[in-house]
């Protein structure tokens, strides 16, 4: 009877619980952290007062350079780094990217943050998971008005695993 007692109290806090998780996620996600888009790198310095530097070297990709950065992110007792992306044209934030700091990307750190994710964004808009005998994909995607999340992680069996979380201008909104 103690038993089944328990139980039912169980289910009952779970009842109360998820609608109120539920409640708590927010209807958008205007950047990432204190980072707006848009921002110039000098209102990011401003605004992370401290935690952002200077990448030792502009890395640039297509349409985007990397000048910041944070070096060292904890994030549930795992290493991050963050990379600030911002636009060839306009030198404005948008995309900040995230990616385990040192040694290999392991679908551990993939599973790990999407669980983070949902917990504080609800379930994602879209959710892909690909394996076939030269490749592993997982792929979730969190759609805002503002801003998309995505995270990533691939495996071509014959070069390093990538993985990747990036947050980006939902493009409907985007009008920097």
């Amino acid at each position: 009877m103690r038993i089944f007692r328990l139980l039912v109290m169980l289910a009952l806090v779970g009842m109360i619980a998820l609608p109120l998780q539920t409640l708590a996620q927010p209807k958008d996600v205007e950047g990432w952290s204190k980072a707006r888009w848009g921002m110039t790198e000098e209102q990011i310095l401003s605004a992370f007062e401290g935690q952002v530097e200077q990448f030792p070297k502009t890395e640039t990709y297509q349409g985007v350079y990397v000048n910041l950065w944070i070096r060292n992110l904890d994030i549930g007792g795992e290493q991050y780094e963050v990379r600030f992306q911002m636009d060839n044209k306009t030198s404005q934030l948008v995309q900040v990217l995230i990616k385990p700091k040192e040694g290999k990307a392991l679908s551990v750190h993939f599973k790990f943050l999407e669980q983070m994710l949902i917990e504080k964004y609800g379930p994602p808009s879209y959710k892909n998971d690909e394996h076939s005998r030269t490749m592993t994909q997982f792929t979730c995607a969190w759609n805002f008005p503002t801003t998309i999340i995505e995270l990533k992680y691939t495996d071509f069996k014959v070069v390093e695993p990538f993985f990747s979380l990036t947050y980006r201008p939902n493009k409907k909104q985007e009008n920097l």
